[in-house]
């Protein structure tokens, strides 16, 4: 697969139902990232020559997007609002191709951020941070 332009990198929230979740597009995107952290842990000892050695240690994943709230195709955004305001987790799929390959797990929402400038569209800012480990689905 070649290069892909960046409207392929989709964010998608989960409604929670059980069996089968289903996972509806956040209306609005103007951009989605997603960064995977590990904590750094500091192994050096006297045979490691003067050099530093790490190891990986507890991982994170963070997923910031943004964009403009698609009045009235608010299904994923009102779910999210509701998420927040409950403090509780929302699981998500994160689409990195057209092909439909994608991360997937459970966030919790860190920061939730709406407004408007006068000449401008309403606007969001999300944060979401990983509770728990994120799984590659190959399409």
């Amino acid at each position: 697969m070649g290069k892909e332009v960046g409207k392929n990198v989709i964010l998608k929230v989960g409604n929670g139902a059980t069996p089968t979740e289903v996972f509806t597009a956040l209306a609005g995107q103007r951009d989605a990232k997603l960064t995977i952290n590990g904590q750094s842990i500091d192994v050096s000892d006297k045979t490691t020559n003067n050099w530093g050695a790490t190891l990986s240690g507890t991982l994170n994943a963070t997923v910031t997007v943004s964009g403009f709230v698609s009045w009235p195709d608010t299904t994923g955004w009102d779910a999210l609002r509701l998420k927040a305001l409950a403090g509780s987790t929302v699981n998500f799929e994160l689409v990195v191709n057209a092909a439909g390959d994608k991360f997937k797990g459970p966030f919790s929402i860190t920061s939730f951020n709406i407004g408007g400038e006068q000449n401008s569209g309403t606007s969001y800012d999300i944060t979401l941070e990983s509770a728990g480990a994120l799984t590659w689905v190959a399409a």
